[in-house]
């Protein structure tokens, strides 16, 4: 800071600054602010809307994963084993049979590759296995410090 500078910030008063504007031509006109906590860059273009599954002129979407579709009508899938699929199947019988449908389940859902309408059924099972044997390791602690 200069001498002057001194003088003027001991004055109170700010200051003057040389307001030499850029002219007109360089100067790059810009739309007022918007409000708002983030900055708005007007140079990049606006980003692509995402899209789901391939669009078609006629405005038809792709079908969902794991479905098949054949000149526009839904095929028919065969029909899940035991009415309701293997793996709800296992869970329900390892509540009335105990425990070992459920690790069975369990391992067929880590061990195969099984249609993806089983899978929940599957992941019943696995995590009824992991409750189940995480019971059983509590009871058996608890049973051996008495």
């Amino acid at each position: 800071m200069s001498k002057d500078n001194h003088v003027e910030a001991a004055s109170g008063e700010p200051p003057q600054r040389d307001p030499s504007p850029l002219p007109p031509s360089t100067a790059q006109q810009y739309p007022p602010p918007q409000k708002g906590t983030f900055e708005v860059v007007y140079n990049n273009p606006p980003a692509p809307q995402p899209t789901v599954g391939a669009q078609y002129p006629h405005g038809h979407q792709a079908p969902p994963p794991g479905y098949t579709v054949a000149d526009g009508m839904p095929v028919r899938e065969p029909p899940l084993p035991c009415g309701i699929g293997y793996g709800w199947f296992l869970f329900v019988s390892g509540l009335l049979l105990g425990a070992i449908p459920w690790y069975v389940g369990a391992i067929l859902l880590c061990c195969s590759n099984i249609d993806p309408r089983e899978k929940p059924g599957c992941i019943a099972c696995a995590a009824a296995a992991v409750v189940f044997t995480i019971a059983i390791v509590i009871i058996a602690i608890m049973e051996a410090h008495h």
